[in-house]
């Protein structure tokens, strides 16, 4: 992946960037297409989890081949997850999650055109993202 300093170049796109609200019981994830216009959907907190997880293994794994990058099985994911909410998750759980965040951001709502694929999915053993995430903390002190 590169990045560009040059004004006069276009940026990356799609572009995702991921607000995350005070408490990270919720957030939005928005998207800057190649276009320019926006597309954005409100996300609850296992969702908004998901991503964070998805989106720190993907900037770990920079080194690696970009056929691995960022990619979690669903146990890691899982393990990462029950820290993060104090609740224990099972690997089912969050390959579920994550199945019902994709069907989201396929459809986000009818008025809405679908996100752009972000997620890579290996069905009943794990995922990862397509595309950088870029995550800000809002109301944090």
């Amino acid at each position: 992946m590169r990045s560009t300093c040059d004004p006069n170049e276009k940026p990356l796109c799609p572009r995702f960037k991921l607000f995350i609200f005070l408490g990270n019981k919720e957030g939005e994830l928005f998207c800057t297409l190649c276009d320019g216009s926006e597309i954005k959907v409100k996300l609850i907190g296992r969702y908004v989890r998901i991503l964070s997880i998805l989106e720190c293994a993907r900037a770990k794994d920079l080194n690696l081949p970009t056929d691995v990058q960022g990619f979690r099985k669903a146990k890691a994911i899982a393990e990462i997850h029950g820290k993060d909410s104090g609740k224990i998750s099972l690997p089912s759980t969050i390959t579920s999650y994550v199945s019902k965040l994709c069907k989201l951001l396929e459809t986000p709502s009818a008025a809405d055109p679908a996100f752009p694929h972000l997620i890579e999915r290996v069905t009943n053993r794990g995922a990862r993202l397509l595309h950088p995430v870029e995550i800000f903390y809002l109301g944090q002190q």
